[in-house]
């Protein structure tokens, strides 16, 4: 198995912290969470992005720890924007 460094894990569990708190964010007075937290498309795609989150830390040569973290956590944001592309702002034109 190659070395992975440590960069990678540390931004996989900065992603993982955030799903962690929406998801305890999201419980109701119940204590139940919302259906979409149980898909299996959720599911899916928050599998897939943890290793994409640790190979953008890896991408943008994250340092140290919290760096890394940081990365992760950000890491949907960015693929995000990436996905929506540059949008005008509306009057501007």
């Amino acid at each position: 198995m190659p070395d992975i460094p440590d960069p990678f894990w540390w931004s996989m569990f900065g992603s993982f912290a955030v799903e962690l708190v929406g998801a305890f964010r999201a419980v109701d007075e119940d204590g139940r969470l919302p259906p979409r937290f149980k898909g299996l498309g959720y599911l899916g795609t928050r599998l897939v992005m943890l290793p994409v989150a640790g190979l953008f830390a890896l991408g943008v040569g994250a340092s140290s720890p919290i760096t890394a973290i940081y990365v992760g956590a950000s890491a949907p944001i960015a693929l995000d924007r990436l996905r929506r592309g540059v949008q005008p702002r509306g009057g501007d034109e």
